[in-house]
């Protein structure tokens, strides 16, 4: 959320049906806050994305076993590993694979964070006062995008990661 005087009121204005211009938001606090929901929704739906992520290199580390499943099996795999948790998906990718020293520490990073983020984000007593300031919301809109960047950052070290894997197994990028 910036200071720049002109950004903020381009924000919180519209032009009507008849070219009048209008309030899009009551006020900056409640412009701010619409900022800190909708950065919420994007960094959440990135955890959430990053943990598929961790699903389906699980599904690849199942295929690439030397006795195949079959198709009945598989879809049971799967079914457990998309009832999981993040850090129980975390375990079992440790289980499968031996997991490069940086791409484990960004998941264990990211699945702390998505887990925060999932079950005390709107709860925590630092939320609830810091949505109460201008400052506060600009921190907590901040520490929402450093989550965003976290989740994608961990997503593309992982896919570079089982990338080789994949090409090995089913031969395609």
């Amino acid at each position: 959320m910036q200071n720049n005087a002109s950004h903020w009121e381009d924000a919180i204005t519209a032009t009507d049906a008849a070219g009048k211009t209008v309030a899009a938001f009551p006020s900056r606090e409640d412009f701010e806050r619409a900022m800190i929901y909708a950065q919420f929704g994007q960094t959440i739906s990135l955890a959430q994305l990053l943990q598929r992520d961790v699903v389906n290199a699980l599904m690849l580390m199942r295929i690439m076993e030397p006795d195949l499943p079959t198709i009945t099996q598989f879809v049971c795999f799967i079914e457990h590993q998309e009832s999981a948790t993040f850090p129980t998906l975390l375990s079992r990718l440790r289980e499968f694979a031996d997991v490069p020293a940086e791409l484990s520490e960004l998941l264990a990073a990211a699945a702390d964070r998505s887990t925060y983020l999932e079950h005390r984000f709107f709860t925590d007593t630092d939320t609830t006062a810091s949505i109460g300031s201008a400052e506060g919301r600009a921190t907590l809109f901040n520490h929402l995008r450093e989550d965003t960047e976290l989740f994608r950052e961990t997503a593309r070290i992982l896919e570079e990661a089982i990338a080789p894997i994949r090409k090995a197994r089913l031969g395609s990028d």
